[in-house]
């Protein structure tokens, strides 16, 4: 359950959609921190998606601040 926590946090630390990600990734000439991003992230999720598929009721644990909640 932390780790998903910790997962939503960073993910909401990033943007609120998917314009906003990109758009905060702009250095002005091109996107290599969403390169290193990417590569952080991506581990994570992989973590976290098999976690979930050995723990199913990881799913029912959920928090009322959206930026922890793993959607």
């Amino acid at each position: 359950v932390i780790s998903r926590r910790k997962l939503a946090f960073y993910l909401s630390l990033l943007g609120d959609n998917m314009t906003n990600l990109v758009l905060n990734a702009w250095n002005g000439e091109d996107f290599r921190d969403l390169e290193s991003t990417i590569h952080l992230v991506s581990g994570e999720i992989i973590q976290c998606a098999e976690n979930r598929l050995a723990y199913p009721i990881l799913d029912y644990f959920y928090s009322y601040e959206r930026e922890f909640s793993l959607g």
